[in-house]
């Protein structure tokens, strides 16, 4: 993934499925952190090859958000 400050790939789904106005998408290390406020967080790709204790860490910071 390329810096914070680049494009997520996601934004042109989003724009091509025509809910620009209802959803924004980000990018970043969700490692470290994830956006607050969000009513829903959508991974694909990301957690297959990941082991169970990263998985748990990921879900946990976007569950206290």
């Amino acid at each position: 993934m390329g810096p914070a400050t680049s494009p997520p790939p996601a934004r042109k789904h989003v724009v091509d499925a025509g809910m620009a106005h209802q959803c924004e998408a980000g990018s970043g290390d969700i490692l470290d952190s994830v956006r607050a406020g969000a009513d829903v967080y959508l991974m694909p790709r990301i957690q297959h090859d990941w082991n169970d204790a990263t998985c748990v860490h990921v879900l946990r910071r976007c569950a206290r958000r």
